[in-house]
C-alpha cells in the first residue's frame, strides 16, 4: 500500500511483512517502523492530522508526522484481520472493519488510543468501510 500524504510531503508505504517506509521522492526510502510480529499491513488512511495503518491480527499503527510510528494502545481487537479504515470529519471518529465471528467494526476518537467494538453486526466479513457525508458511515460485507 503506497499513498502520498501532502501534509507530510512524504510517500508512505506499508508492506506484507509489517514494515512502514517513507520517501519524499519515491527513489530513496527510509524504514520507519517494523511490527515485532510481522503482521501484514492491509490498508492506510490519512485524515485529521493522523496516518493510520490497519493490519492482520487486529493491529492499528499510527503517526502524526510520518516519521514516528507506534501501535495503538488498545489490545482488545478480536478481529483475525483488520481490512479497512476511514475517518468521519463530521462525527470526529475513526472506523475500522475486518473479519471475525460476527463481523468486526471498531470506532475511536483517537486512533492511537482505545477502540470500541460496534454492536449488532451479523456478517463475519466486513471488507470495507467508507464515510458518506450525506448519511452515516457504511460498511460492505460478504
Amino acid at each position: 500500500i503506497t499513498k502520498w500524504v501532502a501534509t507530510w510531503n512524504l510517500w508512505v508505504a506499508g508492506f506484507s511483512n509489517g514494515t512502514i517506509y517513507t520517501s519524499p521522492d519515491t527513489i530513496t526510502w527510509t524504514l520507519r517502523y517494523t511490527d515485532a510480529n510481522g503482521y501484514a499491513i492491509n490498508q492506510f488512511h490519512y485524515d485529521n492530522g493522523v496516518g493510520v495503518f490497519v493490519s492482520t491480527n487486529g493491529t492499528v499503527t499510527t503517526s502524526t508526522n510520518g516519521t514516528s510510528w507506534a501501535r495503538a494502545t488498545n489490545s482488545g481487537f478480536t478481529a483475525s484481520s483488520l481490512l479497512d479504515v476511514d475517518y468521519s470529519p463530521s462525527l470526529g471518529i475513526w472506523v475500522v472493519s475486518g473479519t471475525g465471528t460476527n463481523g468486526v467494526m471498531y470506532w475511536a476518537t483517537n486512533p492511537s488510543g482505545t477502540w470500541t467494538a460496534g454492536t449488532g453486526l451479523t456478517s463475519g466479513q466486513n471488507y470495507a468501510v467508507a464515510w458518506n457525508p450525506a448519511a452515516a458511515g457504511t460498511a460492505a460485507g460478504s
